[in-house]
Order: structure tokens, then sequence, then C-alpha cells
């Protein structure tokens, strides 16, 4: 049986260095402009398909010897309109085979798709520290770029290749790190299909271990669909974001002590951009609310959401948490017309709390799950972090208070 798990963000060094594991608080922010993580290649017995890289070999010797296996390529198709901007945050995946857990280092290399349907000219490449990947398990990293932009430009026409390939360090020194046979049983999953954007339904594999850092073109050798008794479609799990507008705002939460800055209970609201006059939403996006705190009282009730600059326009803007009603331009006319084309501050709102189940009202439905959850606290089997509305991690008569401030109303619609 393969496990998956997913790590923590992975912080990004100079072009060329290594990679290291510390938290990135907004990874996996910015606008998705290829997603190929929803859907696994399964096998007839419901396992995952997993593209294994192989080949591992020698290279080198003394203290510069290096165990690596061959890389593999996916191609990647994103909108035109993304061509000539930096990625801003990716993931990927990788697969050990192994029974036990393995030290190694994923590479992961970025070519421009101008050599035919295979890898071309060389763009960049990134190198991680050593990873202790668990034993039969399908491990996520995500990445961001907030230190300063990556060099991971997209070609104007959108279409780039990815390749990763797996080592065990470079430096001679072996112990504890993945040998010839647990490096060859490394891979990447099979997904299909993608999401957002579009890949051939093809890999290659490189025809020799390596790194290929600076080499354009590398030999290498097209997986078509079903090759080698695989899936059906050849494509692999990674998922790859830019930088959109940075839209700021305030939100108040009536019947909160604030700043409570308590990370267990910051609330989440979602910030949708409608067509004028309408509740299309042509946009939208969950993200987290600061609480703030004793230090930076300033921050509390701020977020942010990345905008996607490829829909700048005149937008109704709502707001929704969790466990709030709605807000829009029905009861804040200052949420109509809001005009988007680079970043946007927006006007202060008030989200009114009560609305456990999310449904945009409150009512009898929501009290009882604040009942069923009565005198609990964050950690506690019946807590639950729905009926918390005042964010406190504890469900009290404040919550109670709130919800009957607020009960029989609905949000805007």
């Amino acid at each position: 049986m393969i496990r998956r798990s997913y790590k923590s963000a992975l912080a990004l060094a100079a072009l060329g260095s290594l990679w290291s594991l510390a938290p990135a608080a907004n990874a996996q922010s910015g606008i998705t402009i290829y997603s190929n993580e929803t859907t696994p290649e399964t096998t007839p017995t419901n396992g995952v398909y997993i593209a294994v890289n192989g080949g591992a070999a020698v290279i080198g010797s003394g203290a510069t010897a290096n165990t690596i296996t061959k890389m593999l390529f996916d191609d990647i198709n994103v909108a035109a309109s993304n061509g000539g901007t930096n990625v801003f945050s990716f993931t990927f995946h990788v697969a050990n085979l192994n029974a036990v857990a393995v030290n190694v280092r994923p590479r992961i290399r970025f070519f421009q798709a101008d050599n035919g349907t295979a890898p071309g000219t060389f763009i960049t490449g990134y190198t991680f520290n050593p990873i202790s990947f668990p034993a039969n398990a399908i491990s996520g990293f995500y990445t961001d770029f907030t230190a300063a932009p990556s060099s991971i430009l997209i070609p104007a026409n959108g279409k780039f290749f990815v390749g990763i390939t797996f080592d065990n360090g470079g430096d001679g020194n072996t112990a504890g790190e993945g040998t010839v046979a647990q490096l060859n049983n490394f891979g990447v999953p099979y997904y299909n299909p993608p999401t957002v954007g579009t890949s051939a339904d093809s890999i290659y594999y490189s025809n020799a271990a390596g790194s290929f850092f600076g080499v354009s073109s590398p030999p290498a050798t097209q997986e078509t669909a079903g090759g080698g008794g695989g899936p059906t479609v050849s494509n692999l799990e990674w998922s790859f974001r830019v930088a959109g507008d940075t839209i700021s705002g305030m939100v108040d939460y009536p019947g909160r002590i604030s700043p409570s800055g308590d990370p267990a209970g910051a609330p989440y609201v979602t910030v949708e951009f409608r067509t004028p006059g309408t509740t299309n939403a042509v946009f939208s996006q969950r993200t987290q609310v600061d609480l703030g705190s004793l230090a930076v009282p300033d921050s509390d009730g701020k977020f942010t959401v990345q905008f996607d600059k490829s829909k700048h326009g005149t937008y109704d803007v709502a707001l929704k948490g969790d466990n709030t009603l709605r807000v829009s331009k029905q009861s804040v006319p200052a949420l109509g017309g809001i005009v988007i084309n680079g970043p946007v501050t927006l006007p202060t709102v008030t989200l009114l709390g009560g609305d456990a189940n999310g449904d945009n009202s409150v009512d009898n439905l929501d009290l009882g799950l604040l009942a069923a959850a009565y005198a609990t606290f964050n950690g506690d089997a019946a807590f639950d972090p729905s009926a918390d509305f005042n964010y406190d991690s504890a469900i009290d008569n404040l919550d109670l208070s709130i919800l009957a401030n607020n009960y029989v109303l609905s949000g805007d619609d």
C-alpha cells in the first residue's frame, strides 16, 4: 500500500544552490496556471501508477562521487497570457517505493519547449538539500518565492518542460543516503487530466543518468500513452502558480476580543469578484484572516488575496467567512463597481457570526451545532471550529451571545 503525505513549504535560495526545509506562511499562494493533482492514474488493483526514474549510476569518484538517476520530463502548457512572467510557486510529488525511509536529493530543471516535442533550451534549475522520504509513500512538496522572484521565466508561448532526478548528495559520503538500488525505486505519480492548463499525453526519460544543469536539449526518449505497461495517459503530478495583484482588506468580527492572535482559531474568508449587478463570481479566493497580536495590533482583521492579472476589470465584491453571513454591495454599497487593474485596498467590512453550517443564515441548525460543541476547547473530540464565532478556540457563552445577536438574520445574496 502506497501512503500519501504532504510536507511543509520549502524556502528557496539562489539559482543553483540548495533548497532547505523551512516554514512559509503563504505557501501555495498565487494564481494557479497549471494543476494536475486531482485524479491519479490507478492500477487494476487501485494502486497509483508511478513513473520510476530508474537508470541510477555512480558518476565521478572519491569526494565527488554521486549516485544519480535518469531524469523524468513532462511538458507544461499554460495560457499564453502568462508568458514572460515568473513562476511564483510550484508543487511536486515524489514516490519512494522502498520498504525503508531513504535520504535523497530531488533536483528539478526547467527547459523551453523549442526542440520539437522534446525538452529544449535550458531555463534554470534548483537542487534540494537531502530529504528523508518515508517508506512506501508519496510525499508532496510546495515552494514559493516570496523573498525574491524565481528564475523560472515562462516562455512567451506559455509552453515549457519540467524535469526531476534524484541523487544521494554528490559529496562522496553515502552514509545514510540512497544506494543505486534504492534510488531506482524513486519516481513521480501519474495523474490525469490536468484541471488547469494542458499537457501532451507523453513523458520523456533522459537516455542517461545525470542532473542536466545548464544542458540544453538533453538526449531523451519519449514514453507515449500506455508505454511500459503503464497508464493509458502519461502525465505527471505537478502544479504551478504565478503572482497576482495583491487585493487587501480588513474585516471586523463583532463580539470578538481583539487582538487575540490565536493561530488555532484564525478564521477564513472567501472573497468573490462578481460581474457587476449579478452574483456571478468571475474569480474567487479563500484566504486566512490575520487575527493580529498585542505586538502588531494593526494587523488584526487584515487579509490579502492574489487576483488573476488576466481578469482585470470592474467588479462587485462579496465577502463571506466560513461561519459568518455574506456581505456584498447589497448592504455595503462601497463594495460595488471596484476597478481592479493592479493592487487594491477594499473597504473595511463587518462580518456577523453565527452561521455554523455555512448556509448564509443564522437559525436553529446553527444553534444545534453550537449546543453539540458547547463547553469544549480546541483539541477536544467534540470541539467544532465552525461554532467558535469569536475565534478564541473555546465554545462558550461568548459564542452563544454572538449567535443570539444575529439569530434569524440572513446574509446578502
